[in-house]
């Protein structure tokens, strides 16, 4: 019993580390963009066949020539707003979304490593 307990953990924190090992690849390959938190709305999330209701924040992002276009984050959260109204964050683009530059440098996330090297 124990044993098999010790083999999942092991097992979710390998696909955690992969996860955030990917994510800082995609991460480092792109621009850094400073962009504004402007609003939240509650939309839709999740599986088709669940009813949850996440918060995602939008954001104001410059475009062209003093232009601002207001633009939905990928970062939803049921539980809680983390980031302030007219807090400046950073993003980057990929695939046509944006994604928040910090998203796996918080809660246990920080404690795992951002390549498969042991040693740098």
């Amino acid at each position: 019993m124990i044993w098999s307990i010790l083999m999942l953990l092991i097992v979710f924190l390998f696909f955690l580390t992969k996860s955030k090992i990917e994510y800082c690849k995609l991460r480092n390959h792109s621009k850094k963009i400073e962009v504004e938190v402007v609003e939240y709305r509650k939309e839709n999330g999740g599986m088709k066949n669940e009813r949850k209701s996440l918060s995602y924040p939008y954001v104001r992002i410059k475009t062209e020539k003093d232009e601002y276009g207001i633009v939905k984050l990928q970062f939803a959260n049921n539980f809680k707003k983390p980031f302030k109204i007219g807090e400046k964050i950073f993003v980057f683009l990929y695939l046509g979304d944006l994604l928040y530059w910090n998203a796996y440098d918080n809660e246990i996330y920080k404690y795992l490593p951002e390549s498969w090297r042991i040693t740098k």
